[in-house]
């Protein structure tokens, strides 16, 4: 008989195995909680935030109209645009560095 065979054969060894089996079934259950969980909350997230910007759309789409919409969905964008720029990006845009760099401030 050899080594090997008479390794497995001790109690030591197969006790050894069976908590190597319970180690790897506690583990993987305790990634898949901590991944479908992970994965609840960040959907049950962006699906809030979504309404929510839904129901602001909404709204102002009820008070201003489509004019009123898009009038609103291009102020802030460009505002940020302008504030953002990184130097050769505002050149491209034909936005001043100097202004570029005052915005960015401010």
């Amino acid at each position: 008989m050899t080594a090997f065979g008479k390794l497995i054969r001790t109690t030591a060894f197969r006790l050894t195995l069976v908590y190597l089996f319970l180690f790897a079934l506690f583990a993987a259950s305790l990634l898949g909680y901590f991944a479908w969980n992970t994965r609840r909350l960040i959907t049950e997230q962006i699906t809030t935030t979504v309404n929510a910007e839904i129901g602001e759309i909404n709204d102002i789409y009820t008070r201003r109209g489509l004019h009123g919409l898009a009038r609103h969905h291009r102020q802030p964008r460009a505002a940020a645009r302008r504030q953002s720029l990184p130097r050769h990006h505002a050149e491209r845009a034909g936005v001043s560095p100097a202004m570029s760099a005052r915005w960015r401030r401010a």
